[in-house]
């Protein structure tokens, strides 16, 4: 009770017990040395004090301070326990003995014997087990003035030492941690509210920095524009010319706001636009996948040796292309050196026209060497006229069976259509589609006729066109003097001219003459060399027609072959386009990771601010050289000098002739 009394005395208000509290009869057992008599506490000790080494002092009560509790009465004697709660009280301390729990209805715990000493004058109160098991004498123990040396008590330094820990012990425990965590967390719900308004006053603030920044952005506008109003006031701009300015800069900025959202609505129109493409391409990727999926493993065998095909064709393709933009490269190149220099030029336009006056002189050379004579051409053309003539009237007996056969199919056709069930959609849609077939084919043969008619008419016209040609061509290549003829009239001609003397202009005039018909005959036989290719080529072209026109089956062969070949086609270009959307999707993000960086960096932003100042500089800069050169205009001098001194010459050479007159 000494320890526990001055452990109250540290803390006196900490707790509030009742004196009974200490005035409790602790009946304890008897140890191996010890009385059974009751420990002195502090309050009810001997008249003498007891030293730290066990010897009594002729000291009085007056010397021994008064303990904080107060003065000890014979009331506090007879005052029995109080049945006060422990829950109310200080959690115990870890000193062995504050076994304050052990109290319930007045009665005292009862230590063990090897705890307690029974010297009834001594202030040494307990040892530890272990030094009792040890056999440690009172005279040998040490004793402080809190009780006994060794053991600390809750206010000392060191970490608790508490040897009993009984229930009420953890539950203590249990309630200080209990509380801690109460603190903390009212600690914490404290800081995530002040956060929470941080955070609210947070958005309240950006909000607000942003309005500020945008308020800002338009105030230094609105300050530039002043700045360049004060800076043309300054040049002695007049107001009504600012206000031109301002007027055209207005109309100029509507027309750029209307251009920009016009811009902008295209925009949101192609986004529209590519997002519906998009879902496009992903439907036909998926119906393509599925058409792959669903694939017989020949078909997918097959399948994959054209995709390999393609992918060589592709990069094919890609060498090709190289070596192309390789060739332009070098073409380009070659360009920019000929501009350069005059003399090449001369010498690749000379290298040009020697090749086509070269391929001219071959074309001339193989028309010379497959010409005829007149009279065997003319043959070869009616021996070729009455050709064609039979090969028409085949095609026209040939025309007329097919007819023929296609009346006969399209009464078997009716009959058929007749006994089929139109309720069959698929068939009926297709029988649809081979009507209209059918009235393609009718519609291109009740216009043969007319064609055909129209056709032979032009050809007996240009038949007889080239007769005619033939014939004219004849009479004047029989007209022409053979060289006897001219032997005989170049003696007639000198016979003439030595007896008539006949003149130059004479000789000058018939030459003329000849050589006009003779180009006349040459402009003639190209004309009918180019009628001839033309009428072979017509025929040509003719015969291939009803050729290909005969053929209807193959013409249908050759139509799904088209289509077959259209399909691939839309197939690898769909494929294309996949791979060229994916490449463009991977650009435009490549783009905005490049904008929001060049956005982000702070060296752009400086950048833009300083092409800004720069503009605004070069601005200015460009005002003070107007100003200067006005003022310099100005205060230019010189012509108004040299037209006053001009004038004062004048004045003094009329004053001196004035003077030179006499009176």
């Amino acid at each position: 009770f000494n320890f526990i009394s001055n452990y109250f005395y540290v803390f006196p208000s900490a707790i509030r017990l009742s004196p009974s509290y200490f005035m409790m009869d602790f009946e304890l057992p008897t140890s191996k040395g010890g009385s059974h008599e009751r420990p002195v506490t502090r309050w009810r000790r001997e008249d003498r004090p007891v030293s730290r080494i066990g010897v009594a002092e002729d000291k009085s009560n007056e010397d021994r301070p008064i303990s904080r509790r107060g003065v000890k009465t014979d009331l506090m004697k007879d005052r029995p326990p109080s049945q006060r709660s422990n829950i109310s009280m200080r959690p115990p301390s870890a000193s062995p003995f504050s076994n304050r729990t052990a109290i319930q209805g007045g009665t005292a715990s009862r230590l063990t014997s090897a705890m307690m000493k029974n010297s009834p004058g001594s202030r040494t109160v307990g040892i530890l087990p272990s030094q009792a098991n040890l056999g440690t004498l009172d005279r040998d123990r040490l004793v402080s003035q809190q009780g006994l040396s060794g053991i600390r008590t809750s206010t000392s330094r060191g970490p608790n030492m508490r040897q009993v820990q009984d229930k009420r012990y953890f539950e203590s425990q249990l309630q200080l941690k209990s509380r801690e965590l109460a603190n903390e967390i009212s600690n914490l719900r404290g800081q995530v509210d002040a956060n929470s308004r941080d955070q609210a006053m947070f958005h309240v603030y950006d909000k607000k920095v942003k309005d500020m920044a945008s308020q800002l952005t338009e105030l230094q506008g609105s300050l530039s524009d002043y700045n360049l109003l004060i800076d043309k006031m300054n040049t002695g701009t007049e107001r009504g010319e600012i206000m031109s300015e301002s007027r055209d800069l207005a109309a100029a900025n509507d027309i750029e706001t209307s251009v920009l959202e016009s811009l902008f609505a295209e925009r949101s129109r192609r986004q529209d636009l590519v997002a519906q493409l998009e879902q496009e391409i992903q439907k036909e990727r998926q119906t393509a996948e599925s058409l792959i999926s669903s694939m017989s493993p020949p078909m997918l065998e097959k399948y994959n040796t054209l995709q390999e095909t393609n992918i060589r064709l592709q990069e094919n393709m890609k060498q090709l292309q190289k070596q192309l933009d390789s060739l332009n490269t070098t073409k380009s190149s070659l360009e920019d050196q000929l501009c350069v220099s005059s003399v090449k030029q001369e010498a690749v336009r000379l290298y040009e026209k020697l090749a086509e006056l070269e391929e001219s002189r071959n074309s001339l050379l193989a028309d010379e060497s497959n010409r005829l004579p007149p009279a065997q051409e003319r043959e070869r053309l009616l021996t070729k006229v009455k050709e064609n003539n039979a090969e028409i009237a085949s095609m026209e007996r040939a025309s007329a069976e097919i007819k023929e056969h296609i009346r006969q199919a399209q009464i078997t056709l009716e009959q058929k259509n007749q006994d089929l069930d139109e309720t069959q959609s698929g068939r009926h849609t297709k029988y649809l589609e081979l009507r209209k077939r059918e009235e393609t084919m009718e519609d291109f043969l009740s216009t043969w006729e007319a064609n055909r008619e129209a056709e032979a008419e032009r050809l007996a016209a240009l038949e007889t066109e080239v007769v005619f040609t033939l014939n004219s061509i004849g009479r004047r290549l029989a007209t022409l003097p053979t060289p006897a003829d001219y032997l005989t009239i170049d003696q007639d001609f000198q016979m003439g001219q030595i007896s008539n003397s006949k003149t130059l202009e004479s000789l000058t005039a018939d030459h003329s003459q000849l050589t006009f018909y003779l180009n006349k005959v040459e402009v003639m036989e190209v004309k009918v060399k180019n009628e001839l290719v033309t009428l072979t080529e017509t025929l040509t072209r003719m015969q291939d027609e009803m050729i290909r026109l005969l053929d209807l089956e193959g013409l249908r062969s050759r139509a799904e072959e088209r289509r077959v070949e259209l399909t691939a086609e839309r197939e690898n270009l769909l494929e294309t386009r996949v791979t060229v959307m994916t490449a463009l999707d991977r650009a435009r993000e490549k783009q905005q990771i490049l904008e929001r960086q060049l956005a982000e960096s702070e060296t752009h932003t400086q950048l833009s601010n300083l092409e800004r100042k720069l503009a605004q500089l070069e601005q200015n800069n460009f005002i003070v050289k107007e100003f200067i050169a006005t003022k310099t205009l100005e205060s230019d001098y010189e012509p108004i000098r040299k037209t006053s001194l001009g004038l004062v010459k004048e004045l003094n050479l009329s004053l001196r002739e004035s003077l030179k007159k006499p009176l």
